[in-house]
């Protein structure tokens, strides 16, 4: 984990101020708290959105399932930045981090992927006791994978290109 962290630490940041800081979680008992607020916090979501019980339920069951599959991951990574200075850049600082840590871990074999509103930044401050100036960018899974999925497809590069 360390030359993942180690990677990260060296991606650009606006006026280098590495403003990015990086919580570690590889504890069962923490992330059994962390779904336990997902839980809640789906719960509430789905009372609001769905009228119907059955529907409600048939969407926590499959909410459910996915923080199943997502926090079997032996290792997460959830990433801040301090935004007391430069803050409408930092979040660019935490997403090159990010970029970072994931090329690393896949150059050692390890499977990861930049998860955002699958995680709410509420849910995730009360759960690990965040403090106020730092903003949420992304959890960071981090696993060997059982396989690998086929990457999707991408566009060819002239698509992209502007004229």
């Amino acid at each position: 984990m360390k030359l993942i962290l180690e990677a990260a630490r060296y991606a650009p940041t606006a006026g280098n101020e590495q403003s990015w800081r990086f919580l570690v979680v590889c504890k069962k008992s923490n992330i059994e708290r962390l779904r336990a607020g997902l839980t809640t916090w789906n719960k509430r979501r789905f009372d609001e959105l769905y009228s119907e019980p059955d529907r409600r339920e048939e969407q926590l069951m499959e909410t459910m399932a996915q923080f199943d599959r997502t926090l079997s991951a032996p290792v997460f990574v959830f990433v801040f930045v301090d935004t007391s200075k430069y803050p409408d850049l930092v979040g660019y600082d935490g997403a090159l981090a990010v970029e970072n840590m994931m090329l690393m871990a896949r150059a050692l074999g390890y499977g990861s992927c930049f998860m955002t509103s699958f995680f709410p930044e509420r849910v995730v401050r009360e759960a690990f006791h965040i403090p106020e100036g730092l903003r949420f960018v992304c959890a960071v899974p981090v696993g060997r994978p059982t396989k690998w999925p086929t990457p999707p497809e991408k566009k060819q590069l002239r698509e992209l290109m502007l004229r």
